[in-house]
């Protein structure tokens, strides 16, 4: 590593101040205990024992983890349901003189980029240079990237390179750390614009904490560390959940009762597993969360191309949705116009409040009082 070190891609850890690079971290916990700033940095020297296993973590070496989004963070830590989460920023005082291993770029997008400089202003070794940088660092990209396949495994071979990369970088003068993206199993940690950094501790202080990082970040105000329990937080939907049950059993009623074919198959199946996905995430949170807001996810998506397929088909022909009586023209209009009313509550209560609730309570657990 030391022979190519210089033509590795790098960024430097930097505070700017129009737009702060701001950085989170979560510690689960079981209790409802805040911990300070400086308890979330990292596990303290003289506890590393207890440090779990972690993709660029040295055995007995602390490390700091941290995401630039609150999000990713929470994603990262397996969506603990009670956690403490804190803010930290870059030390002015420290901008721009540490550098990071930089394997969070997106080689197509870096290619492009550089392909539209060389075409802009010619050939330049800049240019050259950079593309000399990529093609040896995306190999270190490919490698620490791995998804890993069993996280409880007492030896992860995933982590082996990452391990060995952090090795050197933690003897190494120029870098402190490394800045990489995320290789979360759930697909929704990729989609946010962000990135993670892991710095290894070196030198203690009494209390067991990296004088280096205690100097490089720092919490903003005095209470940004907050503990919070999601589960609390889904409970204040709980009224709207019980309206959803009962127009689920309503729907289910006149579905089985009709004696002429109703839409509702779609609009019974998106509910039946509203449901399900919150009787799995309240009663047994830790061993369901990944999955049920996988599943809540999905169904929000689902959910608006089902009511946008049953409103087209109610502007276009409505009747078709229904079995030709000469005789029951009143009722057809009756029916109508109940299933007007019905996919109008779908539409406004289910789809757009309870199914947004669940997607972006994620936002309001996680950035507020941040």
């Amino acid at each position: 590593m030391d022979s190519v070190k210089e033509h590795l891609l790098f960024s430097y850890i930097e505070y700017t101040y129009q737009f702060e690079s701001s950085y989170y971290r979560i510690r689960p916990t079981e209790e409802n205990k805040v911990y300070s700033s400086q308890e979330m940095l990292h596990i303290p020297y003289d506890k590393r024992q207890y440090a779990s296993q972690g993709r660029f973590s040295l055995p007995g070496i602390p490390c700091t983890y941290m995401s630039t989004q609150p999000i990713l963070t929470w994603y990262e830590c397996n969506l603990p349901q009670k956690f403490n989460i804190v803010k930290y920023h870059v030390n002015e005082d420290e901008h721009g003189k540490y550098k990071m291993l930089y394997l969070n770029i997106n080689p197509l997008l870096y290619f492009h980029d550089v392909e539209l400089s060389i075409l802009n202003h010619g050939p330049n070794m800049e240019a050259f240079s950079a593309i000399r940088r990529a093609c040896r660092t995306i190999p270190l990209i490919a490698a620490c990237s791995l998804i890993v396949k069993n996280r409880n495994a007492g030896f992860v071979e995933e982590y082996i390179i990452p391990q060995m990369l952090m090795s050197w970088v933690r003897q190494d003068k120029d870098f402190i750390g490394i800045r990489y993206n995320t290789a979360n199993f759930i697909e929704e940690a990729k989609l946010y614009n962000a990135h993670n950094i892991v710095i290894p501790a070196k030198d203690y202080d009494g209390d067991g904490y990296c004088k280096f990082l205690k100097s490089l970040f720092i919490a903003k105000g005095d209470a940004k560390v907050v503990c919070i329990d999601t589960v609390s937080n889904l409970n204040c939907i709980t009224r709207d959940i019980e309206l959803v049950y009962q127009y689920y059993e309503n729907l289910k009623y006149d579905f089985q009762t009709s004696k002429v074919e109703l839409p509702y198959d779609d609009i019974l199946t998106i509910c039946r597993t509203l449901l399900n996905c919150w009787e799995c995430l309240t009663q047994n949170y830790q061993e369901t969360a990944i999955l049920s807001f996988q599943v809540m996810k999905s169904l929000r998506k689902y959910s608006f191309q089902t009511i946008r397929c049953l409103k087209s088909q109610y502007d276009s022909d409505y009747s078709d949705f229904f079995v030709s009586d000469h005789q029951s023209h009143l009722l057809t209009y009756d029916i109508k116009q109940s299933v007007k009313e019905k996919l109008k509550f779908f539409e406004n209560h289910v789809n757009c409040k309870v199914l947004d609730a669940f997607i972006i309570f994620e936002s309001i657990t996680l950035f507020e009082d941040l």
